[in-house]
């Protein structure tokens, strides 16, 4: 729902949205993409705002019906609707039934992703809008899914995440930073690093934090104590 609203505020903020043709992340060069979502509410605010679900299930990634670990591809899809990603299943802790270990899938999330957009000045600029950033394919993630009813009458692997904050968890890499905020942005090629896009210290903390215990729940070897 969250995802949903942003992309509905960026489309009235910004004429002439557009759809970007990017088939891969290769595709992202430096100074071709800015990232403009970026969360900048402390911790304490995200907590009454009752976004991250509860620790009870999880914080609700508990729902999914599919729970794997997967590597991304860097294939993308991007339509008016919905960002879709590529990976390639490596391990499957739910799911058995629904999944195999290596079949190639796709996840979309609504209302996010990368958009032509038309800028103060008049000119055209592309910007991501997701506070989480995509999957990388040198990496890889713990990733929570539910199908899509559409996958019964085809031969296709779709399927969407269960949370907006907590779609997908890099099992590998550096911990996710504070960003420094800019005026004019970050540049795209300029994120890698970060699995999501925070100014708040708190915030970056809680959510780091709670990547962690999630990762602990269900893959305790990913964090070695």
């Amino acid at each position: 729902m969250l995802t949903i609203l942003a992309g509905i505020l960026f489309r009235m903020n910004f004429k002439n949205c557009g759809i970007v043709d990017f088939s891969n992340l290769k595709d992202i060069s430096k100074g071709m993409a800015t990232i403009v979502s970026i969360l900048g509410v402390d911790a304490e605010e995200l907590l009454e705002r009752g976004v991250l679900g509860s620790p009870s299930d999880m914080y609700g990634v508990d729902a999914a019906s599919i729970i794997v670990v997967v590597s991304p591809t860097g294939n993308i899809v991007q339509t008016e609707a919905e960002l879709g990603q590529e990976f390639v299943i490596k391990e499957i802790l739910r799911g058995k039934e629904l999944v195999e270990t290596g079949e190639k899938c796709w996840v979309y999330q609504g209302s996010v992703g990368f958009f032509l957009s038309e800028d103060l000045s008049g000119e055209d600029e592309i910007r991501y809008l997701n506070r989480l950033n995509v999957m990388y394919p040198d990496h890889e993630y713990l990733i929570f899914l539910n199908p899509s009813p559409l996958n019964e009458y085809s031969d296709t692997a779709d399927f969407f995440p269960v949370s907006d904050y907590f779609a997908y968890i890099r099992l590998d890499g550096p911990v996710t930073e504070t960003l420094v905020e800019k005026e004019e942005g970050l540049d795209f090629t300029e994120g890698k690093d970060y699995e999501f896009f925070s100014v708040s210290e708190s915030s970056t903390e809680l959510l780091n934090g709670i990547r962690k215990e999630i990762v602990g729940h269900y893959l305790e070897e990913a964090f070695p104590q």
